[in-house]
């Protein structure tokens, strides 16, 4: 049984979206990995010994899905997910996202400044340029579970479609 999925991705490819998804159709709790980094959202960063401890407490439990963008101080949870899902776009998508992401929360009321959106674009665009990419590369060729790698719109519904179909094997 595939009870502990971690999904890994850049900013804007659809991790969250996914996981919600998956969380809904499966029973599984999801984690996003960006309220176990921030104390308090994208203004006050966690320590890694903190992180790492709020990790370990949820790699324990008997199912979750996982989702972030972080690499490096969740490595042991990758290492214990039994399905290791990469979702990634186009880098014209990513940035269409990340800025309706912008718009959409300031509409709600956040107070998100445009220029951090902007070094999220540019930070989106390093990683698709190879050196994120290279990261993810090195932790799938590692990893010794399954791996899938969804590369757009069409794929993640198919996958989630799948995942309905196949529910009774695929909890097994």
């Amino acid at each position: 049984m595939k009870n502990k999925i971690h999904i890994i991705g850049p900013s804007g490819s659809g991790k969250t979206h996914l996981a919600k998804n998956l969380s809904s159709k499966l029973h599984i709790f999801h984690y996003d990995l960006d309220n176990i980094f921030w104390e308090r959202k994208y203004d006050i960063k966690r320590d890694i010994p903190e992180r790492k401890r709020i990790l370990e407490t949820i790699c324990q439990e008997d199912s979750w899905i996982m989702e972030g963008v972080y690499t490096d101080w969740v490595s042991d949870a990758i290492k214990e997910s039994e399905l290791l899902i990469w979702v990634d776009a186009p880098l014209p998508i990513l940035t269409y996202r990340l800025m309706k992401r912008f718009h959409k929360r300031r509409n709600e009321g956040a107070d998100e400044k445009f220029i951090d959106t902007i070094n999220l674009v540019k930070a989106v665009s390093k990683y698709k340029k190879q050196e994120g990419y290279k990261e993810y590369e090195q932790i799938v060729e590692g990893y010794n579970n399954e791996v899938i790698k969804i590369q757009n719109k069409q794929e993640m519904n198919s996958f989630l479609d799948d995942i309905v179909v196949q529910l009774p094997t695929y909890l097994e």
